[in-house]
């Protein structure tokens, strides 16, 4: 399977995602409607080919996106 790069904003997301903060406060904080972040959020379960969150992370950590 090819996994596409991500994109800084998706990274971006992505660390958000796992400092534990929701989608409408990291919307919030980009200035952003909650639409824009569930779609980014969408595309890395999509980039990434899993289908839970967990397991994304768990991907994320692996691929060097996020750190312990």
């Amino acid at each position: 399977m090819l996994v596409a790069a991500l994109s800084v904003t998706e990274i971006e997301v992505l660390r958000a995602l796992w400092d534990g903060k929701k989608v409408a406060e990291i919307a919030k904080e980009r200035f952003v409607c909650d639409k824009t972040i569930e779609s980014q959020r969408r595309n890395l379960f999509l980039k990434a080919g899993v289908t839970s969150l967990a397991t994304l992370f768990r991907w994320g950590l692996k691929k060097g996106y996020i750190q312990p």
